[in-house]
């Protein structure tokens, strides 16, 4: 016969552990539930985060292009200075930044340009300043700098004008050129904060179209200056006495004089002792005239021994008070230089009613020397050849 009683209990037992695993089954899946969305949730932080950085890289990269195709057309290395610390300031968010220009020793700085991210209104182009402000420090860092705590910093100091700033923490990449460093491209934080990867490889890229900038333009004028200058002496070459003359013959001036010199012996020079010693008294003869004349006056080498320079707004009483002032000197430098002495024949022409045909009074001008170097042209260089031929004078040289 069936124990009814015993077999019920069994049933119920087993509904209660059915009931029990169902219930942990619940509480599992409640767990892997909120796991799964907890783990949803910080996946879409993480997107979202990389997205921000993704588009952050890719805004701070069309800064960089754009700077970098600014430098090639912008002359101006202030204007372009300018735009690049608004740039920096404005995409990385920092309060300040400044570019500071450095002496050749590295040792004296200038603020260069700067721009302030502090009360600037929404949708506002970005104020930029320069400042007169100059500080002579150390920097003794060969790679970027960061600063989370001037508190505890030596090898940076913040700012002259930007002490009551309240500036927390910084960061300082080094422009540098194929030779040498000419600044820093610093920016300024007053609240604590990381600054990231992106961020200092963002300062490093700009940096370094400053750098490539700052060269360029150092070659553009480095060409320019050979273009126009005698390589031997600094003063101006021909073709620039030549676009002056024409200049001038379009201006609007009240007088024109045009002076020419020639310097007497230099053969002589360059036969008996040899063309450095002839090289060195052109050079002598050029530090003459330069000193003798204004600065803006054009002098000129236009030949081998042949000088010119070009006046304007001149009467002949200043044309003779200047032919004294080259004779003095002369005298001066051949007091000083006795073993390789300097002679110049002079000659001008002048045209008090304006400048409208300077190659006629170039010709009245070297006409006018040349009667003056055929006067005393021989005993000028029989003195120069009597003078370098004593041994003891040759010892000298």
């Amino acid at each position: 016969m069936i124990d009814r009683s015993k077999t019920n209990d069994d049933l119920l037992k087993q509904l209660e552990e059915c009931n029990e695993k169902i219930k942990n089954l619940e509480e599992e899946l409640e767990l892997t539930h909120t796991g799964l969305l907890a783990l949803t949730m910080e996946l879409e932080q993480r997107v979202d985060e990389r997205t921000d950085q993704l588009k952050a890289r890719a805004y701070e990269q069309s800064e960089v292009a754009l700077i970098s195709q600014k430098a090639l057309v912008i002359s101006d290395i202030d204007m372009l200075m300018d735009e690049a610390v608004r740039v920096v300031s404005k995409t990385i968010g920092a309060e300040y930044c400044l570019i500071l220009a450095c002496t050749l020793d590295e040792e004296v700085f200038r603020i260069q340009a700067g721009a302030s991210n502090e009360d600037r209104k929404p949708d506002t182009k970005m104020p930029v300043w320069r400042a007169d402000e100059t500080t002579k420090q150390s920097r003794n860092y060969n790679e970027t700098l960061i600063i989370e705590d001037f508190q505890s910093e030596e090898r940076l100091k913040v700012p002259g004008l930007l002490f009551d700033k309240g500036v927390v923490g910084a960061v300082s990449t080094i422009i540098h050129g194929n030779e040498r460093r000419y600044g820093f491209l610093d920016i300024y934080s007053t609240n604590q904060r990381n600054f990231t990867r992106d961020d200092i490889h963002f300062m490093e890229t700009i940096a370094n179209v400053l750098a490539g900038a700052i060269e360029r333009k150092q070659a553009e004028e480095k060409l320019k200056y050979i273009g126009l200058h005698d390589s031997l002496t600094n003063l101006y070459n021909r073709n620039y006495f030549e676009e002056e003359m024409e200049r001038m013959s379009k201006g609007r001036y009240n007088s024109a004089a045009i002076i020419m010199c020639d310097l007497d012996g230099l053969k002589i020079i360059n036969d008996t002792l040899g063309h450095k010693y002839g090289d060195k008294i052109l050079k002598s003869a050029a530090d003459v005239l330069r000193k003798s004349f204004r600065n803006s006056d054009v002098v000129a080498r236009i030949g081998g021994d042949e000088f010119v320079v070009l006046l304007n707004d001149i009467n002949e009483s200043s044309i003779e008070a200047l032919f004294k002032r080259i004779e003095t000197c002369i005298l001066e430098y051949n007091a000083a230089h006795p073993e390789l002495p300097l002679f110049i024949s002079l000659g001008y022409a002048i045209d008090m009613q304006g400048c409208e045909n300077m190659n006629e009074l170039l010709k009245k001008a070297d006409k006018n020397m040349y009667y003056n170097k055929m006067r005393q042209g021989q005993s000028a260089r029989d003195y120069i050849f009597q003078t370098i031929s004593q041994p003891k004078l040759l010892q000298a040289l």
